[in-house]
């Protein structure tokens, strides 16, 4: 079966390229900016051709529907260790393909670092989707494991997640009763409030009403980061609609005028 699709490949592979050894067995990784969409193929090392390719002798390619489709895409890397040159594949299994060097990983590692990135997925989209059971203590697992793997930007929005989480309950599902909630949640907004100060990028994708898909679609901390926000600040407008309409206590006035700096009033 062929494959064939224009890949931008976003900077993942945060270690330096591997040596390889000739009959290795590796991982050619197709990360996308969504990781619903991680594609990834296995192989074998035929030979290093120099200037950072290498020829492998591609056993099978494991492709999501959008890179199967033709538009599989991701940003170019920001990192200078990444690769930016995007690259036609037209990929033949138990045929030879030449691939980046830093698009190969050690099998074993390219494997893990797939299911690590599919798992951190299914723990977002349940936190997103107001999940009641998710613990406390997965959400830090998966915030440690992609630190750990060099994804920063997953673990920036790990630590929102933990900041909304600890806002409402305790890590046994004790809630907490809305006056609690409202003064806990002040933090939170705080550091939305000034992690959109601090990224201008990330405040020019969010804060439009009429967003620009193609710039949030374009990074994988953007696409999940607005999502986020979108997320805890629609949370917070409910929290808010729990308590008297004229409460001026201390804290409902701080919070509130939190709230309307995060109002999405732009074009």
């Amino acid at each position: 079966m062929r494959f064939s699709a224009i890949v931008f490949v976003l900077s993942l592979l945060i270690s330096p390229a591997h040596a390889f050894d000739k009959g290795q067995r590796v991982w050619i990784d197709l990360s996308a900016v969504n990781i619903n969409d991680d594609s990834y193929g296995e192989g074998e090392v035929i030979h290093d051709l120099g200037n950072g390719k290498i020829e492998v002798f591609v056993r099978s390619m494991t492709t999501s529907q959008a890179f199967s489709s033709g538009v599989f895409c991701a940003a170019p890397s920001q990192q200078s260790n990444g690769w930016e040159t995007p690259a036609v594949y037209n990929v033949i299994n138990n045929q030879p393909g030449t691939f980046p060097q830093q698009q190969l990983l050690p099998w074993t590692e390219g494997y893990n670092r797939f299911f690590e990135r599919q798992n951190w997925l299914h723990t977002f989209l349940k936190w997103n989707d107001h999940h009641p059971v998710i613990e406390r203590s997965q959400l830090m697992e998966h915030q440690l494991m992609m630190r750990k793997r060099g994804y920063e930007d997953l673990a920036t929005v790990s630590e929102l997640m933990l900041r909304e989480y600890d806002a409402y309950q305790t890590p046994r599902f004790h809630f907490y009763a809305v006056p609690e909630r409202i003064t806990k949640l002040i933090p939170v907004l705080s550091y939305i409030t000034q992690t959109l100060q601090q990224n201008p990028a990330l405040a020019q994708a969010w804060y439009p009403k009429r967003r620009d898909t193609s710039q949030i679609n374009s990074q994988t901390y953007l696409l999940f980061m607005t999502q986020a926000i979108d997320k805890i600040v629609a949370d917070a407008q409910k929290t808010r609609r729990l308590l008297l309409t004229k409460d001026t206590s201390q804290d409902s006035v701080v919070f509130d005028e939190l709230m309307q700096t995060l109002s999405r009033t732009g074009s």
